[in-house]
């Protein structure tokens, strides 16, 4: 290999282990609380972080920004104007711009982090921070890593963080006007740079989403006497005694019900031995009225078992079994089956009444002839089958011992 062309290759592998190099941003989130009465600066309102300077409910809360990442997050210097005494003042970068809340008066580099307030259906939008502009510097690096980014010169270094206390002017989410907001849990969402504005190495966790406790988070804390449970209700109270928190899955399963006193569901108690037919409990065993039916739990819990003995009755069972199949045949050859069927029906009471085995043949060759028809047609062959293995256990059962 030539070395122009050994160098290009070096250069093309330095290049790109150079471009992987990447900060990584990710968001970590602490000290929440929910203040009420709260007073803020004009400038948080003119920032647009709250509705009024007093009489807010604040759901207060720090947040760092690490860069976790192997590669600074290089921003710069913001050009701005005297932040002090321009207020709201565009910066030269007009990434940037003086920010007015209270406590802050330097660059902000906009659309860095996005606050969101959610429902626990982790969808509905209860309330949005205003706060979009974030001073990115360093709070805190490792040891032996000097800091060297300020609101001046811009960015974080890997295994910096930036930290911005609870408070600051704007960290926060105005909940004012959020129903329920000291007794319902919800979820705070926090992004990083939601626009995609800055390199990252894994965009993939620039958001975090932090539980609010309150009801509905499945906690019980506070005044709650339970939480998320079947016996629960939404305001975390009891639900009134003999409320039916398991359902009664058949005839023979009773519902179980709420004591009134606590948010659990008493254990599902075993079911009856019997079967849930037509809303009541069938005991094992039972035989249908017709005859065609035996309750066999182990079966079926909620229906009859098919009964088809090798007798006359069993026969007259799979007939109507038979019959009920003709759905699935084509019109004419529905009814064909029918007509078949009540031949061999026919045939079955004189055999039963006269019991002669001329009776018996032509009882059998119906049966077969049936058994064809079926084939042919291609519906209900199965229980044509099945009718023929009954049929020659009938008349086996018929013939006398020698």
């Amino acid at each position: 290999m030539g070395r122009s062309l050994r160098s290009t290759l070096i250069a093309v592998v330095l290049a790109a282990a150079e471009a992987a190099a990447l900060p990584d941003l990710i968001p970590q989130v602490d000290r929440i609380s929910i203040e009420h009465d709260q007073t803020v600066s004009q400038g948080d309102v003119t920032e647009g972080c709250a509705g009024a300077t007093s009489g807010r409910t604040l759901l207060r809360f720090g947040v760092r920004f690490f860069n976790a990442g192997e590669d600074t997050l290089t921003i710069g210097d913001p050009q701005c104007p005297d932040c002090e005494t321009n207020p709201g003042a565009l910066c030269d970068d007009t990434r940037f711009v003086c920010s007015p809340a209270d406590g802050h008066n330097h660059p902000h580099y906009d659309g860095f982090a996005h606050y969101q307030l959610l429902a626990m259906d982790e969808r509905t939008v209860v309330a949005v921070g205003a706060k979009v502009s974030f001073c990115i510097r360093e709070t805190a690096c490792p040891e032996g890593t000097p800091v060297i980014h300020t609101c001046e010169n811009q960015g974080v270094q890997p295994g910096c963080y930036d930290y911005y206390d609870p408070t600051l002017g704007c960290q926060y989410v105005d909940v004012t006007d959020v129903p329920d907001i000291e007794r319902r849990s919800f979820i705070l969402r926090v992004t990083l740079d939601p626009d995609d504005t800055l390199p990252d190495a894994d965009p993939t966790n620039n958001a975090l989403d932090t539980i609010v406790p309150g009801c509905g988070d499945g906690i019980v804390d506070g005044e709650e006497a339970c939480d998320g449970t079947p016996c629960c209700n939404d305001d975390c109270t009891p639900r009134a005694e003999g409320s039916v928190c398991r359902p009664s899955q058949h005839g023979c399963d009773e519902p179980e019900a709420c004591d009134g006193a606590g948010g659990e569901c008493p254990a599902d108690a075993p079911a009856a031995p019997g079967c849930g037919i037509g809303g009541q409990c069938v005991p094992e065993g039972t035989i249908s009225d017709d005859g065609c039916g035996m309750c066999e739990p182990d079966a079926a819990s909620d229906a009859w078992t098919p009964r088809f003995l090798p007798d006359a009755p069993g026969i007259r069972c799979r007939l109507r079994a038979i019959d009920a199949e003709r759905e699935v045949c084509k019109r004419k050859a529905s009814r064909q089956l029918r007509r078949r069927l009540g031949r061999v029906e026919r045939l079955l009471a004189k055999l039963e009444e006269r019991g002669g085995e001329s009776d018996g043949e032509r009882f059998m060759r119906a049966v077969e002839r049936l058994g064809v028809f079926t084939a042919r047609r291609g519906c209900a062959e199965a229980g044509a089958a099945a009718l023929a293995e009954q049929a020659a256990m009938y008349l086996g059962s018929r013939v006398e011992p020698l």
